[in-house]
């Protein structure tokens, strides 16, 4: 993914999740208020449709910071 696609990324999880302070690679689930398990999963929903892939919930449980969700883009996008 490109640098554009990680802001993306970055600006899907700021929105999600309201959050307004600055949110970089390594921000994860626990850092912010906002960044609970119940929001954790309805960032994981968007994703889903955002990128049009489904995430299976074991997959979910890993994926808890920017680097592990982008990384997991990634791979799906070369697959």
């Amino acid at each position: 993914m490109s640098k554009e696609s990680l802001e993306n990324l970055i600006l899907l999880a700021k929105t999600c999740m309201r959050i307004q302070e600055d949110i970089d690679m390594e921000s994860k689930i626990g850092d912010f208020p906002q960044w609970n398990s119940l929001s954790h999963v309805e960032f994981i929903l968007e994703i889903e449709k955002v990128y049009s892939l489904r995430i299976s919930p074991l997959e979910i449980h890993k994926l808890t910071s920017i680097r592990e969700i982008w990384l997991f883009l990634e791979k799906q996008k070369a697959s």
